[in-house]
């Protein structure tokens, strides 16, 4: 059975394709940053306020002030 939404928290809510998915602020900041690193879009470790821009520009699609 396919689940169409999916749900860990209501810290981030995103919708994509009529779909909706919520995140956690943990799972989220988890999930993004996992997917950078196997995207080889970043390398371990991150800081701090990398990890803020990189889930800014994940929300946002970009980062106000990197």
């Amino acid at each position: 059975m396919l689940c169409e939404d999916f749900h860990s928290g209501d810290d981030v809510v995103m919708e994509f394709l009529g779909r909706t998915y919520s995140f956690s602020r943990r799972d989220f900041d988890q999930r993004v940053v996992r997917a950078a690193l196997d995207l080889a879009l970043v390398t371990a470790p991150l800081s701090r306020p990398e990890r803020d821009d990189l889930l800014a520009a994940a929300v946002a699609g970009a980062v106000a002030d990197p």
